[in-house]
């Protein structure tokens, strides 16, 4: 472990946290480390800075209800790239990410602007649920193509999904970014120190950021209030699935009594 006298690290995955880390620019370096990693740009492809990432600014305590985050940023070559952060599954979040994708590709062009210059979008999806059914992996990437060949057709959207509850590494396995950086986001929490395996300095910057000696007492509150929304939303949404299962287990019987009579 590398020694850290900060204390404990909030939850990146917290949607106060999330904007303070990257939703600022004083944390580009950090911003840029982690779509480097998710999206596996390596060589010449790999982003270099980021423009238009605006401060972030904190919710209003009084808000009962999370909200699905995003973070908008161009590279270099004026590619545009989404860091959305969804814990909870449901309000169709794959029609949410096409569209939040397309709206990014639509208002790249004005009136006698040319096709040929629209810039790829990169969304990265950083997800607290399951989401692409029947694959395994914690990272996926989707893109355009011919349903047979399975070629690349459109290269305009770029899709990259981290699902946090796929990732089952240990720290004595981590072999990239993109393992550190999902690690990071998923154990932050519970780490009292950073491990020497994660002591990166992008990974320092966000550690360091996520330190709740470096917050003010405003943001410490939106924190908390931040983490009870989430607490009682998971809530109701346990007590819905439960209700409705109930519901269904009493129509059963109740069908089943009467197709036996």
């Amino acid at each position: 472990m590398v020694k850290n006298t900060g204390g404990p690290f909030f939850d990146p995955t917290n949607d106060v946290a999330f904007r303070k880390l990257f939703g600022d620019k004083k944390h580009s370096a950090v911003v840029i480390d982690f779509l480097n990693a998710a999206l596996g740009f390596k060589g010449k492809k790999r982003i270099a800075r980021i423009d238009s990432l605006g401060e972030h600014q904190l919710p209003p305590e009084h808000r009962t209800k999370e909200t699905i985050l995003d973070v908008h940023c161009r590279d270099q070559q004026g590619h545009s790239c989404i860091i959305e952060m969804q814990n909870n599954g449901g309000d169709a979040f794959d029609k949410r990410a096409t569209y939040y994708a397309a709206h990014n590709i639509v208002g790249q062009l004005g009136v006698g602007d040319a096709y040929c210059t629209l810039r790829t979008v990169h969304f990265v999806g950083i997800l607290g649920f399951t989401f692409v059914q029947g694959n395994a992996n914690y990272l996926s990437h989707h893109k355009l193509c011919d349903i047979r060949t399975g070629k690349q057709t459109f290269d305009t959207i770029h899709y990259a999904f981290v699902e946090l509850p796929k990732f089952h590494l240990k720290l004595n396995q981590l072999k990239n970014d993109a393992e550190r950086w999902v690690y990071f986001l998923r154990h932050a929490p519970a780490l009292k120190e950073i491990p020497r395996q994660l002591d990166t300095p992008a990974l320092r910057e966000a550690f360091t950021t996520l330190q709740e000696h470096n917050w003010t007492p405003t943001e410490r509150r939106a924190y908390v209030y931040s983490m009870i929304a989430r607490t009682d939303r998971e809530m109701q949404m346990s007590y819905a699935k439960r209700k409705g299962l109930e519901e269904g287990v009493k129509k059963g019987r109740e069908e089943g009594r009467e197709e036996g009579r």
